[in-house]
């Protein structure tokens, strides 16, 4: 009895030491940043990457990419954005309890080119032609 005594003693006074040698988890709360809070002058039909980047790195999380207005701009799963419309749109980032928000205009494509089907045109009275203006990048106001 005395043996079977010691015996629990012992293994009482053990769990009681490993009892003492663990620490609490502490959840570290996931935050969220993007590669550019802001896209000031988008070209329309362009695209451009936006990057989460998430502390602590080692975390598995899944961010959620979302547009305000998609009919300005549009993003994808991968945080792709493409710049539909001129105007304003705000892209967010989710990722459990963070966000981060880039805010993009889109804007009009400036020519980079400009001409006519005719260098030179020599009209007698009475004759006609037509010019056609072409403007490079397609899409260019």
């Amino acid at each position: 009895m005395k043996l079977l005594h010691k015996v629990f003693s012992v293994l009482f006074f053990a769990s009681l030491l490993f009892a003492g040698c663990t620490e609490p988890i502490v959840e570290v709360p996931v935050t969220l940043k993007l590669n550019k809070s802001l896209i000031s002058a988008m070209p329309l039909g362009s695209e451009q990457q936006l990057t989460a980047v998430i502390s602590p790195e080692d975390t598995d999380v899944i961010v959620t990419w979302t547009s305000d207005n998609e009919k300005v701009a549009t993003v994808s799963s991968t945080g792709m954005v493409t710049a539909v419309s001129l105007g304003t749109a705000k892209i967010t980032a989710s990722a459990e309890e963070s966000s981060a928000i880039c805010e993009v205009t889109v804007v009009a494509l400036k020519p980079e080119e400009i001409s006519l089907n005719h260098n030179e045109l020599i009209l007698i009275k009475g004759d006609e032609a037509t010019l056609s203006l072409q403007i490079l990048p397609e899409g260019a106001v």
